[in-house]
């Protein structure tokens, strides 16, 4: 039996985009956005096996909602091992060694030259496309698992201070929201992904609707029609900041307010219900999708709406003052709805997974759960 250096079993969390606004794109193709990313307890199992051979391996379980999904099969079937987003981590970690001698991690570069090979076992349970960010939170798994071997290998002690964050800003080269979820907390992201501000949120719960079809990302994008900016990048961002939408503007400046109240739920309820400024918040590409894939998007928005009707009556009947939001998640397709809550509320563990029984014997063509914050 081969030597396992290092192994390690995970759990690799799917997010949520609250709001997703994108005033514009780069002269890199990439697009600018502004969302509050939130992860979800919905995820894939990982094992990890760090061995000395330099091959990466991978072994898949399909217990997705819909076993049929074609664009899972290209991948992880190894029929287009490339395109995957956790060879792309692990080839990254193959030539980051340059980057970390340069910026003075010696030993860190010391262990990344070292011959070692990943053997990877997923048990596959998010879909990906489903703007969940699944294929992300799987690249970011494999990252953290390379650091924390690092840091157990390593005796500098600014490089275990610091070399974590190295390592995150640089993983943005592998996809824009691996870097959120190597950290995995609630946090503003905007840029492509490289600025992130982590929040303060409460406890949030809902139900989610994962389709057994995606919506491609490069399509969706490509929809948005955004404007090329000209300028370099900070004159870029500048730019944007001071002519984006004046009700983003405030929107953002209420969520630096509150950000050390942890009180989501003022902004939720007070700021945007009371105010009419709810649909701020909306998804930018839920527009683009009901153009692009018209169709799948009607199905959606009809079964999001029953549900989360349903969801409102019996909070209601159960006499407690709940307001419901819903939207698209990423570029989608999955929709979810939520309201604050409070992690142990029996009566709305309840009603929620009644009403997610309810949906699945409804909407069989849709997978549904209930998720919540973690």
């Amino acid at each position: 039996m081969q030597n396992v250096l290092y192994k390690k079993k995970v759990y690799s969390y799917a997010k949520l985009n609250i709001g997703l606004e994108v005033p514009f794109r780069y002269l890199s193709g990439y697009h600018h956005i502004v969302s509050l990313f939130v992860p979800i307890n919905y995820f894939d199992e990982i094992e990890f096996s760090l061995v000395p051979d330099n091959k990466f391996e991978l072994e898949f379980q399909n217990v997705l909602p819909f076993k049929e999904n074609k664009s899972l099969e290209g991948a992880f079937f190894k029929k287009n091992i490339k395109s995957n987003l956790l060879f792309k981590a692990f080839e990254f970690t193959k030539i980051i060694s340059v980057e970390c001698k340069k910026n003075g991690f010696i030993e860190t570069a010391k262990i990344l030259n070292k011959p070692f090979g990943i053997h990877v076992k997923i048990k596959k349970m998010v879909p990906s496309p489903s703007g969940l960010g699944a294929g992300s939170s799987n690249a970011a798994s494999l990252i953290k698992f390379i650091l924390e071997y690092i840091k157990k290998n390593i005796k500098n002690s600014f490089e275990k201070k610091n070399i974590s964050k190295f390592i995150q800003d640089k993983a943005l080269s592998i996809g824009a929201d691996v870097p959120f979820f190597i950290s995995c907390r609630p946090a503003l992201v905007s840029g492509i992904g490289e600025i992130k501000k982590n929040k303060k949120i409460p406890y949030l719960s809902g139900i989610l609707a994962v389709p057994r079809f995606g919506f491609s990302t490069p399509v969706m994008y490509s929809g948005l029609k955004k404007t090329l900016q000209c300028e370099n990048y900070l004159k870029n961002v500048i730019k944007a900041e001071k002519s984006y939408n004046k009700l983003i503007k405030v929107f953002l400046a209420e969520i630096n307010k509150i950000q050390n109240n942890n009180s989501l739920a003022y902004l939720i309820h007070d700021f945007l219900l009371e105010k009419n400024y709810g649909y701020m918040i909306k998804n930018e590409f839920f527009y683009a999708a009901k153009e692009i894939y018209s169709d799948e998007t009607k199905i959606l928005e009809k079964a999001m709406d029953d549900i989360s009707m349903q969801i409102k009556n019996m909070v209601s009947k159960a006499g407690l003052q709940r307001e419901i939001y819903m939207s698209m998640s990423g570029s989608g397709a999955s929709f979810y709805s939520f309201f604050v809550s409070e992690k142990n509320n029996r009566v709305l563990n309840e009603i929620l997974d009644k009403v997610c029984q309810i949906a699945t014997k409804k909407y069989p063509e849709i997978h549904w759960k209930v998720w919540n914050t973690i």
